[in-house]
């Protein structure tokens, strides 16, 4: 794919993206292996121009990874403007396709992880988190033709993400048995999902190491104050307008979003 194609499908998504329509990647614009799926992502964030606040990782579970073909996890980026923090009230006016509602754990880096030779180690990363917050994500699509397009374009849609709403922030995080931590999702008072961290790569903390090392693999820092979501521990659940959404952590504390028109 060349640099102009690249760039033809980064300005097809943002226009989508930015005016809430579903498009249909030209055959000549749709990425055909992974760098060029991340090099279209790129490229979206670029001629995006919002500020960045981390990451977020998609088809981090093997339910998810199954469900939607990917060989293996994605990233995309969190953009500071689509952070928010519950209770949040979301309009119709945010989302193009639907609202994929993901229970996740978030953590945040207190201190930066530069480029180095050579992995981190799991203990290393955790040692770098200064707090972790229960959070809802919620997915989203550009795309017309999400079902069938295949990973790689779901990749190159910034691997779904759009909204992140955070829960209450939790610095004491260290004794948690987060692969162990049952969450629930409720819609509208019904029970639709519970999981336990564990569904994320048997533990949220190794989704986490992933996410740096593919960073540090593109000689990428991971810098202080950045969030990564890491991945949902319920699977996929779309919500409709009008529903109120909660995830419920137990003692972590609870995530609501009410959707409204």
């Amino acid at each position: 794919m060349s640099p102009e194609q690249i760039d033809q499908a980064a300005k097809l998504l943002v226009n989508a993206r930015r005016q809430h329509q579903k498009i249909r990647l030209p055959d000549t614009c749709r990425p055909k292996n992974e760098d060029e799926a991340y090099a279209i992502q790129q490229a979206v964030t670029d001629r995006l121009t919002l500020p960045l606040i981390g990451w977020k990782i998609g088809a981090a579970s093997k339910a998810v990874a199954a469900a939607e073909g990917a060989a293996q996890a994605v990233s995309g980026r969190l953009f500071t403007p689509h952070v928010r923090r519950s209770p949040a009230i979301m309009g119709d006016h945010l989302f193009t396709s639907f609202r994929n509602c993901e229970v996740e754990f978030v953590f945040r880096i207190g201190r930066e992880l530069p480029v180095r030779t050579g992995s981190y180690t799991k203990e290393q990363v955790a040692d770098a988190v200064d707090a972790i917050y229960p959070a809802i994500e919620i997915g989203d699509s550009r795309l017309i033709d999400r079902a069938t397009a295949g990973m790689l374009a779901v990749c190159a849609d910034n691997a779904g993400g759009t909204e992140l709403v955070l829960g209450d922030e939790i610095s004491a995080w260290q004794h948690l048995d987060l692969a162990n931590h049952r969450a629930v999702l409720w819609i509208n008072d019904q029970e639709v999902a519970h999981g336990y961290g564990r569904e994320v790569m048997d533990d949220p903390l190794n989704s986490l190491v992933w996410l740096v090392d593919q960073q540090m693999g593109w000689g990428h820092s991971v810098p202080a104050g950045s969030l990564v979501a890491t991945g949902t521990c319920t699977g996929i659940n779309i919500a409709q307008s009008g529903d109120a959404v909660t995830a419920n952590f137990g003692v972590l504390g609870k995530v609501q979003i009410k959707f409204e028109g």
